[in-house]
């Protein structure tokens, strides 16, 4: 029995007057709270009057006022009739006393908020700078690495072996080489192929100026029948006019007239290992960095986690 049907009844005869009085004002403060709650004067009363509704006789005596012969600290707090709902918040999250947006977890850490002041991160080109070696961690990974070596991480070991000789005499350090096998292994399929996988449509469709401007002009395919003719070539996929004449000057064949000599693999080989010296050495500060590296390969960065997998094998490769 609630209290409002207590104040309506008979039950209370026995009762001294004072307690009757108390309990009808209870009686109509309920009927009021429900009334607004009806007629939809605000959520605040919804909010705090079922708190009261549903105490026990018991509970609503604890609760009430105290009179002249009763202790002090019992008290009813009156429903504030409020038309905004309050706004939840986490229970995380405190508000500092001075009414500023400023909310920090109930840790130790704080949540710092972008403002129009703070500076923004700028994207930049990759320069040799951006990832500096640490020389002891790398240390480190090399000795870790020495404890458990293998002679050959490809099963295609003939050209695995060549590479790696020619490397070496190119001057390569072995955490560079093992850089450049991981990559020459993506590029040639594990040692499989010195030419591009692909039909003639799809060289034309990916490299030629008439039907891929774009990327065209950034391998200096000027003409048309560019795009079959320097498609990827050797064990780093050497692809585009501008790079086959860059490797034309450089190794002293006729790569403009004769692509296909990039298919042999002794030349291939001697292709590759250049142009590693020309692109990649140039312009990587970090070889640990796989992205660094597959990025001046591969702009797209196309298979980079496979690229980091096959670099990781190669880091226990006896040099």
């Amino acid at each position: 029995m609630r209290y409002h049907e207590i104040a309506t009844t008979d039950s209370f005869q026995e009762l001294d007057e004072d307690l009757k009085s108390k309990l009808k004002k209870l009686a109509n403060l309920g009927a009021a709270a429900g009334t607004a709650a009806t007629l939809g004067y605000g959520a605040g009363v919804v909010a705090n009057q079922p708190k009261i509704i549903q105490q026990t006789p018991a509970s609503i005596m604890r609760n009430m006022p105290a009179g002249p012969d009763e202790p002090a600290g019992y008290t009813v707090d009156k429903p504030q009739v409020s038309s905004v709902r309050p706004k939840p918040r986490p229970d995380n999250l405190t508000t500092s006393t001075d009414n500023k947006k400023t909310d920090t977890p109930s840790s130790s850490v704080a949540v710092h908020k972008a403002g129009p002041d703070t500076p923004r991160p700028v994207a930049r080109p990759w320069t040799k700078d951006m990832y500096p070696v640490d020389p002891k961690l790398q240390a480190a990974a090399d000795a870790a690495n020495a404890q458990y070596q293998v002679d050959n991480v490809s099963d295609n070991v003939a050209v695995e072996n060549m590479l790696k000789a020619a490397a070496k005499k190119a001057g390569m350090s072995d955490i560079e080489i093992k850089a450049f096998l991981a990559q020459a292994n993506h590029e040639s399929h594990n040692f499989a192929s010195t030419k591009e996988y692909g039909s003639k449509r799809y060289f034309r469709r990916n490299y030629d100026i008439k039907h891929n401007p774009r990327v065209a002009k950034l391998l200096g395919n000027t003409e048309p029948g560019d795009g079959i003719k320097y498609h990827g070539r050797g064990y780093l996929q050497i692809t585009g006019r501008y790079n086959y004449a860059a490797a034309e000057k450089a190794l002293g064949l006729p790569l403009l007239d004769h692509p296909e000599l990039l298919e042999d693999p002794k030349i291939a080989a001697e292709a590759s290992v250049w142009f590693w010296l020309w692109r990649v050495r140039e312009n990587v500060r970090n070889m640990y960095d796989v992205k660094e590296v597959t990025y001046m390969i591969n702009k797209e960065l196309t298979d980079l986690e496979k690229r980091e997998e096959l670099f990781n094998a190669y880091k226990h490769l006896k040099i």
